[in-house]
């Protein structure tokens, strides 16, 4: 398939961006995104919000001004977890759903260049 695989550190904040702009023709009111197992939701405003497996995230506004929608995440294990987004119009219909791959791994510290004297 032609699913990209994106790369990323485990047990750190990671910022997804949605695109938006291949569903902006569908008239999107909000969509959702679904977390898999130890995934979770970051934001230092609203600690709260990593105990949601899922978001949603109204978007009618943003459609027009914005190409993509960003979320932050972070993983609590390594591995290659999916991400789900389903677009819905005004009607509660979905439209559309995404699916994005991150391969999460636990970085070593030799790799960041940070050594320890």
């Amino acid at each position: 398939s032609s699913e990209q695989t994106f790369q990323a550190i485990a047990l750190q904040p990671v910022v997804i961006q949605i695109d938006l702009k291949e569903v902006k023709s569908k008239k999107i009111a909000y969509a959702t995104v679904e977390l898999p197992e130890s995934v979770e939701f970051y934001s230092k405003k609203f600690p709260n919000i990593r105990e949601q497996k899922s978001l949603k995230v109204n978007l009618e506004k943003k459609m027009e001004e914005f190409d993509f929608y960003s979320v932050v995440i972070q993983a609590n294990h390594s591995g290659i977890k999916n991400i789900k987004i389903k677009f819905y119009n005004s009607d509660q219909k979905q439209v559309s759903e995404k699916q994005m791959r991150i391969d999460f791994t636990m970085q070593s510290k030799a790799k960041v260049g940070t050594y320890e004297s």
